[in-house]
């Protein structure tokens, strides 16, 4: 059975009418034996850029931001309370 797929798909011929296998192993084979020059890739070029640089000088901005607009308001909210307060919530 596996050999029956095996030979299907090595008949699997591309548009161009040339069967796929025969034809990558041809092209494998003549690259490996012709002794050319290797082609130069640049490692950069393929992982391409950093994700982790793009905006990392906003990040105490975003701090200082949260710290005052959100936690600052919080805090003199909590202390408003607790100087209208009458007595503490856990002495009835």
């Amino acid at each position: 059975m596996l050999s029956f797929l095996v030979l299907r798909y090595a008949l699997v011929v591309l548009p161009d009418g040339t069967a796929w296998i025969p034809h990558l192993v041809k092209t494998i084979t003549e690259a490996v034996l012709n002794g050319s020059e290797p082609i130069f890739v640049d490692k950069k070029l393929i992982e391409g850029p950093n994700p982790n640089d793009r905006g990392k000088f906003l990040i105490p901005l975003l701090f200082a931001f949260q710290f005052f607009f959100v936690v600052k308001p919080i805090e003199r909210a909590i202390k408003k309370d607790i100087a209208k307060e009458s007595r503490k919530s856990w002495e009835k």
